[in-house]
């Protein structure tokens, strides 16, 4: 167990990340659950996503966990940590060779606080890993609250990808954001 900035970093077979609010684990196929589905079918919810292009199933959520096997990556639950009950989810994505990591999120609850523990937690359990020099995030500029969380866990801006998507017909910026752990 690893104690840093007030957050508990329980770290075991399986990665157990564990805040006031939130506990982050491996995402299961349990996790794949009507409400889950709904979130990623929910066009509000995923406006500013890639997910916005696809219809889900239960199907293709399983191929998508199932993606994650013989890979670096990281496809976590997140949960409440009161309540058990899920609450979003988050990925990590590794460049193995260039010592990097990249970063999403998803909450289907929002308002709460979940997405910046959640997020940040994450980013100091890549900060113990100790084989990350550098860990990004990015999201189109209008995603206020997804900036924010970037922002606030200590993120600094990096680049911006101008006009690279369109949402709702309208193209929009991407803005990156990046950290170096110590």
């Amino acid at each position: 167990m690893t104690e840093r900035k007030g957050l508990t970093v329980i770290e075991d077979h399986d990665i157990f990340l564990q805040g006031s609010k939130v506990i982050v684990r491996q995402f299961t196929e349990s996790d794949i659950s009507e409400t889950y589905i709904n979130w990623l079918n929910n066009p509000t919810l995923v406006r500013y996503s890639r997910q916005r292009h696809h219809i889900h199933t239960a199907l293709s959520s399983l191929n998508y966990l199932h993606s994650f096997n013989n890979s670096p990556n990281k496809f976590f639950s997140v949960l409440d940590r009161n309540t058990s009950k899920q609450v979003g989810t988050m990925t990590v994505y590794f460049e193995k060779y260039d010592g990097t990591a990249d970063l999403g999120i998803l909450i289907g609850e929002s308002g709460k606080g979940y997405g910046l523990e959640a997020w940040t937690l994450v980013l100091e359990w890549l900060s113990c890993l100790g084989q990350v020099r550098k860990i990004t995030g990015g999201t189109v500029s209008k995603n206020i609250p997804m900036v924010n969380i970037m922002k606030r866990s200590g993120m600094v801006y990096e680049a911006t990808r101008y006009q690279q998507v369109l949402i709702d017909g309208s193209p929009e910026d991407i803005v990156y954001y990046a950290t170096f752990p110590n």
